[in-house]
């Protein structure tokens, strides 16, 4: 099984999500701040160099004004 960073539908979340913060004008400073986490921290997400947790991708949704249990529907998950 490959690690979860290389799977299309989790890119495809963090694309998401990342099309979100800049729909909301924001940066990945301004995001960091807002969550308690550093910039580099973001963009490292933005990347795929490090994996997103359930509890920081529901943060992240919530700055963003998205609702995750939509955008984790759209998840197309193997098993």
């Amino acid at each position: 099984m490959t690690k979860t960073i290389y799977d299309e539908s989790y890119r495809a979340c963090v694309m998401q999500l990342k099309a979100a913060r800049k729909r909301q004008g924001l940066t990945q400073a301004q995001v960091g701040k807002l969550i308690k986490m550093s910039r580099s921290w973001i963009g490292r997400t933005e990347t795929y160099d490090v994996r997103l947790d359930i509890m920081f991708f529901v943060r992240l949704c919530k700055v963003y004004k998205l609702n995750p249990c939509r955008l984790m529907k759209q998840l197309k998950v193997d098993t």
